[in-house]
């Protein structure tokens, strides 16, 4: 077979040696191919580390040729691979049960069976959303006043805000702008505001904004 390959590129290196490169990593992964599937890997276990990520650990397949990566299912769908035998499973939704699996693979891309299931339910949600910035007045009437605010951040998400007159609640929005109507012409008025989330979760209020409507 060398000798062929060498009358057949005699005139070109390069290409016999990428040839020769390919035929031998074709060889290399049929001879890995011809083994044995690495063992399952056992003792998974899931723990929920918060209300959007769960911990998976779980212990080492053996095989002939190496395991070369592990597939994560979750829920019998493929997530992601690790090389590690421990993944964290990220951007779930709390209070939430996930169920999980892990296959090994080898070089010849054998798998082993299924790892045994694991489960975790995520944490409740009790961060609250960060603090809406910059809370700016935008337009002024005498009778309307339009705001508006740089959004809060939150580890799962910001549902909506609650707008605040002289401390007393005005409007809820979902938007980061808000309209108070109905107002008293040459009147000031103070506004706040704060963001929450999903779970009743509330920021801490905004910095206080002042404004007289016209006459």
């Amino acid at each position: 077979m060398l000798y062929y390959l060498v009358s057949l590129f005699s005139g070109n290196v390069g290409m016999y040696r990428r040839v020769h490169s390919y035929l031998s990593l074709l060889l290399l992964l049929f001879v890995a191919g011809c083994g044995q599937a690495p063992s399952r890997p056992m003792n998974l276990e899931a723990v929920a580390l918060s209300a959007t990520e769960i911990s998976l650990t779980w212990d080492a397949s053996e095989d002939d040729s190496g395991v070369v990566t592990y597939k994560v299912y979750r829920d019998g769908e493929f997530i992601m691979y690790s090389s590690e035998t421990t993944v964290t499973d990220s951007g779930l939704q709390p209070l939430t049960e996930y169920c999980y699996t892990v296959q090994a693979y080898d070089m010849g891309w054998l798998k082993s069976e299924e790892s045994n299931t694991a489960c975790a339910t995520t944490l409740a949600d009790t961060d609250p959303p960060s603090a809406p910035q910059n809370l700016t007045v935008t337009a002024v009437t005498s009778t309307e006043v339009s705001l508006e605010w740089d959004p809060s951040t939150d580890n799962v998400a910001v549902t909506g805000y609650n707008l605040y007159r002289d401390g007393v609640l005005i409007l809820t929005v979902e938007e980061t702008t808000a309209t108070d109507t109905g107002l008293t012409p040459s009147t000031e008025y103070c506004y706040t505001v704060e963001a929450f989330d999903e779970a009743g979760n509330t920021s801490e209020p905004s910095g206080e904004v002042c404004v007289s409507t016209e006459a």
